[in-house]
């Protein structure tokens, strides 16, 4: 059963790597881990399940297994409608976006968010008496007292904000000293929150912002995730065995030890056969309609099965706002908005891209995709950010290209 399964999911994700249009594979490699976490969770049960399991238990059936079938090839299906649907994916034309917006306000623009991101930092650091030490020994009460006032720590948030501007400084004109000074003080800076997703947020959307403007997934770009990856876990295995001492066996796959109980939680959720009801506006614009007291049943993150892991994975939450048929109108959807944006070609499509593109990578945790207020908040900036760092001399000419009066 286990070899049918394994062979089973290798030809579906060889042909969604087939089907997928866009440039260097991107939504194909950034969705398709959630895949293969999926899949290793369920061959290796016995061992990601192992001590987790201390409030509740139960043993996974083939009901389980139906569901990740039917999840993989409604997987299958979003990309051969994609695939059907739409012409030669394109990419963000630099030159384009070097006539489109002045150089002179997007370099005063990085340099007033990032004083202003600064500032809210530091001002959040007086909030714990910059006693970082407690991170360490009290992160809830640290992270609730650091960021107690909602203002300045959205302020605090531009740091994301600028950390994508200065890839997009770079890309389209040179990079400088001063900006990659910047650059790494924003990366510092979210360090200090006290919560992973901050980190995670300095990161990937700088990363996803990067590969956007690289065209995809180049030769180059995929050479250099390939090595971070590729030391991110083996560093992570040594260290397991090494330092942590959590494993009987140097195990190169340590890290899905801190992702697979995301599946194991959603398994129990399936065995437990909950019926879940949602909106599709909840999936879309949750950020507002998940507030709105309406008839609902959705998934429950709470620590079910034990006291550390609550997290369930974004896919039963991708049913519970789009049905049966969610998860192809889900990926569907938004790898369509890749393509469209990408034609778009604004510093608005270049955000709304690296957004989608986090949320098909942190499927594996949780679903991200207009529930969370700081993810719009940042939208409305590069909106209005879209606004300021305009070139006026920038027209269209007959052939839609831009040039300069």
């Amino acid at each position: 059963m286990i070899f049918l399964l394994l062979f089973v999911s290798i030809i579906i994700l060889s042909f969604c790597f087939k089907l997928d249009k866009s440039k260097g594979k991107d939504c194909f490699i950034f969705s398709a881990p959630t895949v293969i976490i999926f899949l290793i969770t369920i061959i290796d049960f016995d061992k990601y399940s192992k001590g987790i399991m201390s409030k509740a238990s139960y043993d996974i059936t083939d009901l389980t297994i139906y569901v990740y079938l039917f999840f993989i090839i409604s997987y299958l299906l979003s990309f051969l409608v994609v695939y059907i649907l739409t012409t030669k994916d394109t990419k963000m034309s630099i030159n384009t976006l070097r006539v489109k917006y002045d150089e002179k306000k997007l370099d005063k623009a990085i340099k007033i968010l990032f004083l202003f991101s600064l500032i809210s930092l530091f001002f959040n650091l007086s909030n714990v008496g910059f006693n970082v030490t407690e991170m360490t020994t009290n992160a809830r009460g640290y992270e609730v007292t650091f960021g107690k006032y909602w203002f300045i720590n959205y302020i605090y948030f531009l740091h994301v904000v600028v950390l994508i501007l200065v890839v997009f400084y770079s890309k389209l004109y040179r990079v400088k000293l001063s900006n990659v000074i910047i650059f790494i003080l924003m990366i510092i800076s979210s360090m200090f929150h006290g919560i992973k997703f901050t980190v995670f947020d300095a990161v990937f959307f700088t990363f996803f912002s990067f590969v956007v403007l690289s065209g995809g997934l180049t030769f180059k770009v995929k050479l250099y995730f390939t090595l971070v990856i590729s030391l991110f876990i083996f560093f992570f295995a040594w260290f397991s065995f090494n330092i942590r001492g959590g494993a009987e066996d140097f195990d190169i796959l340590a890290f899905v030890n801190y992702i697979a109980p995301n599946f194991i939680n959603y398994f129990y959720e399936i065995e437990s056969k909950n019926i879940y009801l949602g909106y599709p506006f909840d999936g879309v614009l949750g950020f507002i309609t998940l507030h709105i007291p309406l008839l609902r049943e959705l998934p429950v993150v709470d620590f079910q099965l034990n006291d550390k892991y609550n997290m369930l994975t974004g896919i039963p939450f991708i049913f519970a706002y789009f049905g049966p048929l969610g998860i192809v109108i889900f990926y569907t959807s938004t790898m369509y908005l890749v393509y469209y944006m990408k034609k778009k070609n604004t510093l608005v499509s270049l955000y709304v891209i690296s957004y989608v593109y986090f949320c098909y990578f942190m499927m594996f945790y949780s679903y991200y995709f207009g529930t969370k207020y700081k993810y719009v908040y940042l939208l409305l900036v590069f909106v209005i950010l879209e606004k300021y760092l305009r070139n006026k001399d920038a027209v269209v000419d007959n052939h839609t290209s831009l040039q300069c009066k």
